[in-house]
């Protein structure tokens, strides 16, 4: 679980915009391809200010806190040069679109405090996304109740550096998330649709009238995987 600064508390409560560095830019760039390698071409990349740990601190708009933008070329590669602000921190957010996963690079910008700083994120590897539709019904006798969850993995990765190096416990990179329910008379049926990555595991957990719980696993191995179960 994330937590907010008391820079964000303070900027619900006051307009917070960015303070520009009248003469300084950042030049950020870096490579985007596929969970193959594959070069992924015209692609969004965009700067921000007022990160706090892998969250945009937006309030009236987050065209507030934009200081630059662009897009990947046909071979992968961008390079973007944004404005620079004065707070610590930034971040670099990659729009992986319909079909891939988003990343978003968050750093302090007093790492680079030369007047034409730039830094390479490296290469970013977007995962594939992939739809989760999923039913659950009932066709045992009334009365039969069915508590269940689902886990899941999120088609979005956050990673955070500090001083240069990869802070993983701020860092927010394709975790789970577990979504359930309990199915009962009143509700007997249920169904979703879930956005995930392709090639991931889903985990399935239920148990029918109090009894012990039962564990199932698939892979999503299509863009759009049907998930059935009857009970």
């Amino acid at each position: 679980m994330k937590l907010f600064s008391p820079f964000f508390t303070l900027c619900l409560l006051f307009s917070c915009t960015p303070e520009l560095e009248p003469n300084q830019r950042i030049l950020v760039k870096g490579i985007v391809l596929d969970s193959e390698g594959q070069a992924l071409g015209g692609h969004e990349v965009q700067v921000y200010s007022e990160v706090t740990y892998g969250y945009f601190v937006f309030f009236y708009s987050r065209d507030e806190y934009l200081l630059g933008s662009g897009q990947t070329e046909p071979d992968g590669s961008f390079s973007v040069t944004s404005l620079s602000d004065k707070d610590r921190n930034f971040s670099v957010f990659i729009d992986g679109q319909e079909l891939y996963s988003d990343y978003q690079y968050v750093t302090e910008t007093l790492e680079y405090p030369s007047s034409e700083s730039s830094f390479d994120i490296g290469t970013v590897n977007l995962k594939d996304k992939a739809t989760l539709n999923f039913s659950i019904t009932r066709t045992s006798p009334s009365g039969t109740n069915i508590s269940y969850s689902l886990t899941y993995q999120i088609p979005g990765c956050s990673e955070v550096y500090q001083d240069g190096v990869l802070n993983t416990e701020l860092s927010d990179c394709y975790s789970e998330q577990v979504i359930g329910n309990m199915l009962n008379e009143n509700n007997p049926d249920e169904a979703g649709q879930l956005e995930t990555t392709l090639g991931s595991v889903v985990t399935f957990s239920y148990s029918i009238n109090e009894q012990p719980t039962i564990t199932e696993t698939f892979i999503i191995d299509q863009p759009n995987y049907t998930y059935e179960f009857t009970y």
